[in-house]
């Protein structure tokens, strides 16, 4: 059983970089000390070699969703200390649901396309873990919210914040591929983007969900690519006030919306 540590002792970065251009976001090179980035890259490589990784629709990648029960130090990106940490951060309205996952992607994997991740989630609303609700992957269909344990309840959230944690790479070199590139429009060329996140280990990519947020995996030509990557979630009501139901990029399984008065 791993030991929880405070932020406080294991975050080394403090002077994260905000930049604006294609839209606001953060990259934080070098983000915990050194001893606890070694830890999680452990465990990263350990799930990598053990666990099986199923396919994700529509995405050229595998990924091991987190289990309710996730041990350090992997568990330090599902806690309510972490949320509030990234929300604040980033300048987002956030509710303690979490969700995160590994995702791997084998050598030469294609160009994602352009797209901005504000999207409906649908949670098992249960009993959160240390204060955070995890998403249950065993309980309900996170695209459909289709319960997989007859009533459970569920409620719709909406993406509000990505973030991509860097782990288990090997060293990368510019021109080998698997950047996260950041683009204006959707309509882009994935081998055009406007800026790029270069794949390094122990490095933090964070930003707001909006209607433009673009962004998308770039072909990675020279080495498998790894990342944690999670979304903090905001309530329903305050995603569709904001942005408005047309605004977000539903899933081909998604039911119809709720109506106003069954909003949360």
């Amino acid at each position: 059983m791993g030991v929880s540590k405070p932020l406080v002792e294991i975050v080394s970065n403090r002077r994260w970089q905000r930049r604006l251009k294609p839209f606001p976001h953060l990259v934080v090179p070098n983000l915990f000390v050194e001893d606890f980035a070694d830890e999680i890259d452990s465990a990263v490589r350990k799930i990598l070699e053990v666990e099986r990784m199923g396919t994700i629709a529509d995405y050229d990648a595998s990924g091991w969703t987190f289990p309710s029960d996730i041990d350090w130090p992997l568990r330090v990106f599902v806690t309510d200390e972490w949320r509030k940490l990234i929300s604040r951060a980033v300048g987002a309205e956030t509710i303690p649901y979490i969700s995160a996952s590994i995702h791997h992607h084998d050598v030469a994997g294609p160009d994602g396309r352009p797209h901005s991740d504000l999207a409906p989630v649908y949670f098992a609303d249960c009993v959160p873990t240390d204060g955070v609700m995890i998403q249950r992957a065993d309980l309900v269909n996170s695209k459909s919210g289709e319960p997989r344990c007859e009533g459970t309840p569920i409620i719709r959230t909406v993406r509000a914040v990505s973030i991509l944690y860097y782990s288990a790479n090997p060293a990368w070199h510019p021109g080998d591929g698997g950047e996260t590139g950041l683009y204006e429009r959707r309509s882009d060329s994935p081998k055009q983007p406007e800026c790029s996140v270069a794949p390094l280990n122990n490095t933090l990519v964070a930003f707001e969900c909006t209607p433009n947020s673009f962004h998308c995996f770039r072909s990675n030509r020279v080495s498998e690519r790894n990342s944690i990557t999670m979304w903090l979630h905001q309530s329903d009501r305050a995603a569709v006030e904001r942005w408005g139901e047309q605004a977000l990029e539903r899933w081909p399984e998604s039911p119809p919306p709720p109506g106003d008065e069954d909003r949360r």
